[in-house]
């Protein structure tokens, strides 16, 4: 099956676009498979790093390997039913990449380095068409509120569940609690738990991109007891792990 026929059973082909857990699924004008944008980027990326010739030799393998992850992905729902299904295949596409790079071509934070800037210069170029069609503030309490009612029902082991969150409309308007995170059972099943934090960091940079201000201080990859979001519009979103720059000091579990 090729990449782009998994994509569609996946209910992401066709101009939707996975924008984490700080917004929705939404669905644009861009007539493009999301992750044609992250590849392309990437293997720009990888040219400039490595060469022509080894980039697009990487680049392949990539593919390749992304063949072998993406059907090695669990059940939790179609998108239709669970609308975070559709973060699944960008974190497997980053596992092929990790399989790929590292260690042979660089550290684990290079390459969360390189997968961070990647989906930062995707963002970039979407924001503005995002932000249009996003909705408002309050619809995305609302679907957030949903997600959280459906996903208490554990009707798939290795789904996400998450707890809302009433905001005071001050210091939040509302958050989640995740308490399980598809995403890091994913790779723990993998055998790369330790490339989860990485791809959560990515997480500040969509919030950035639809304006919705993300705050969290800390995640289940870090081994603490919940990814605590808390969203306020138009504040700027808190990259805390980021704070003294690259690369990032995880709190390794300590409450904060």
């Amino acid at each position: 099956m090729k990449r782009r026929e998994f994509l569609r059973m996946a209910g992401i082909a066709g101009g939707s676009i996975a924008v984490g857990a700080t917004g929705w699924l939404v669905f644009s004008e861009i007539n493009r498979d999301p992750l044609d944008t992250i590849q392309e980027i990437l293997y720009r990326k990888l040219n400039q790093r490595f060469g022509a010739s080894i980039g697009s030799d990487l680049s392949r393998e990539i593919g390749l390997e992304f063949a072998n992850t993406s059907f090695l992905l669990p059940d939790i729902g179609s998108a239709e039913e669970n609308k975070w299904v559709v973060y699944m295949p960008p974190a497997s596409y980053a596992l092929a990449a990790y399989r790929v790079l590292v260690p042979g071509r660089m550290d684990i934070e290079q390459f969360g380095k390189l997968f961070f800037e990647t989906v930062q210069e995707q963002m970039t170029n979407l924001s503005s068409s995002m932000m249009k069609i996003i909705g408002t503030d309050q619809g995305m309490k609302e679907k957030t509120r949903l997600l959280a009612e459906r996903s208490q029902r554990r009707q798939y082991a290795e789904d996400w569940v998450i707890n809302f969150v009433e905001g005071d409309g001050q210091e939040y308007t509302y958050g989640i609690d995740v308490t399980e995170c598809a995403i890091q059972k994913y790779l723990a099943r993998q055998g790369a738990p330790e490339l989860t934090r990485y791809l959560c960091l990515t997480d500040y940079i969509t919030s950035e991109a639809i304006g919705r201000g993300l705050v969290r201080n800390k995640t289940l990859a870090e081994g603490c007891d919940c990814c605590d979001f808390r969203y306020k519009k138009g504040r700027r979103s808190y990259l805390d792990p980021l704070r003294n720059g690259w690369p990032p000091v995880f709190c390794d579990g300590e409450e904060k």
